[in-house]
C-alpha cells in the first residue's frame, strides 16, 4: 500500500474536520400561552444549523431518563442593570448512568427547547444553589419591572458528565461558544 493511499484511508477514518464556529446560531424568544405565569416567563431557544453539512451539538447530560441542557446558561439583565448568570439546575443527586445529551442538527435545521426561568438557579431564588429549597419552591417569580435576557452556548468542558461524545471522532461534533440576540420583556405590577 502507497503511503498516500495509507494517509487518505487514516483521514477517512477519523471523520470530518470541525465546522466553523459561526455556522451555529442560537436565538431567544418568549413564549406566551393563557396558562403563562407573568412573574416566571417562559422562552423558546432556538438552535439552527446554518452550515451546508451536518453537524452534533453536545448541550450536557442524560440522567435517570431526564435531560439536562446545562451547556445553556441566560444572562438576565434587571432594570438597574444588574447582571445574573443563570445556570440551567443539574441533578439533585445521581445514582445510576449519565449519558451524553446530543443532538444532531442536519444542515440548516433547528432544534427549538422551551425553557422557564424555575429551570435555571436565579438571584431571586439562590444563585448558586446547587440544590431545590426544601420547601420544593423553585419559581423565581420575578418583581415587576423592565428586562433583558440572552441565551449563551457554551461546550460542557472535557471533565464535564458529557465528556464521552469527545472521544467520538466520526460526529461532526460543534466546539465553541455562542450567544443569542437580546431581548426585553417587561414583568407587570
Amino acid at each position: 500500500m502507497s503511503v498516500a493511499l495509507f494517509l487518505f484511508t487514516l483521514m477517512l477514518s477519523l471523520g470530518s474536520a470541525g465546522p466553523d464556529q459561526n455556522h451555529l446560531r442560537i436565538s431567544i424568544a418568549r413564549i406566551e400561552t393563557a396558562d403563562s405565569k407573568p412573574s416566571s416567563p417562559e422562552f423558546a431557544v432556538t438552535l439552527e444549523n446554518q452550515a451546508d453539512s451536518d453537524l452534533v451539538v453536545l448541550l450536557g447530560a442524560l440522567v435517570g431518563g431526564k435531560l439536562y441542557p446545562h451547556a445553556i446558561n441566560l444572562l438576565l439583565t434587571d432594570q438597574d442593570g444588574h447582571i445574573s448568570n443563570l445556570r440551567y439546575r443539574g441533578p439533585v443527586r445521581v445514582g445510576g448512568r449519565i449519558d451524553p445529551y446530543i443532538v444532531g442538527l442536519p444542515s440548516h435545521a433547528t432544534y427549538v427547547l422551551r425553557v422557564s426561568l424555575a429551570q435555571f438557579t436565579s438571584p431571586y431564588t439562590g444563585e448558586g444553589r446547587t440544590r431545590p429549597p426544601a420547601d420544593g419552591n423553585l419559581d423565581p417569580r420575578l418583581p415587576s419591572g423592565s428586562y433583558a435576557i440572552q441565551a449563551t452556548l457554551q461546550e460542557p468542558g472535557g471533565g464535564s458528565l458529557s465528556s464521552d461524545a469527545y472521544g467520538n471522532r466520526l460526529m461532526n461534533l460543534w466546539t465553541g461558544s455562542a450567544s443569542s440576540n437580546v431581548l426585553h420583556f417587561v414583568i407587570p405590577r
